[in-house]
């Protein structure tokens, strides 16, 4: 079973007890960091106080496993089982628009149009595999696919990126996170089909 470890930055007893695992998509690092850059720049010139996430937090999230209080083995085995099972091709994702979602802190995100039809595509497979092997179905909320930049409380305007972050699927991960502490561990990677 995981423990939360002792010393990891600044949080309450129950944020350092809160674990998330999700299946998400990746970037390479250098798409990770052309992104982190744009986001940069676009949050200087629109003066906003929030910075952009880390490179290496830059993701879609897929299927979410929940927030979960305790993570044992046999959860993440039965994950990683259902993960096995998928058999997807591999996609290009094109995420061509920049928008502020409400909230109160605000998601600066990254969508797509006809881009994203493979991450939906996946999401489906990932969600058959899951509910195979009787884990819980999340497939009623509705699945919009992005990728959060930052979070701040000025709204922004949208806007059409051009050329479009893109970049080649060919695998999909296993998260597990530490409520707002340090890296993702990824614990496993499943290549898509070429």
């Amino acid at each position: 079973m995981m423990r939360p470890a002792s010393g990891q930055g600044r949080c309450n007893e129950q944020e350092a007890l809160v674990h998330r695992l999700f299946f998400a998509l990746t970037l390479d690092p250098d798409t990770a960091m052309n992104l982190w850059r744009r986001a940069e720049r676009f949050s200087s010139r629109h003066r906003l106080a929030a910075r952009p996430m880390r490179p290496d937090r830059l993701h879609i999230s897929l299927n979410g496993l929940g927030v979960l209080k305790d993570l044992d083995e046999q959860f993440v085995d039965l994950a990683m089982k259902a993960a096995s099972r998928v058999a997807a091709q591999s996609f290009v994702v094109a995420l061509n628009r920049l928008v502020s979602w409400n909230g109160a802190r605000r998601p600066l995100v990254l969508t797509g149009d006809e881009g994203v039809f493979g991450v939906k595509g996946l999401y489906l497979e990932i969600q058959a595999a899951l509910s195979g092997v009787g884990l819980p179905s999340r497939g009623a909320r509705r699945f919009e696919p992005h990728l959060t930049l930052l979070r701040d409380q000025v709204e922004t305007p949208p806007q059409w990126l051009r050329p479009p972050v893109s970049w080649r699927v060919q695998d999909f991960v296993l998260i597990h996170s530490r409520h707002s502490l340090g890296p993702h561990n990824v614990l496993g990677r499943w290549p898509l089909l070429d």
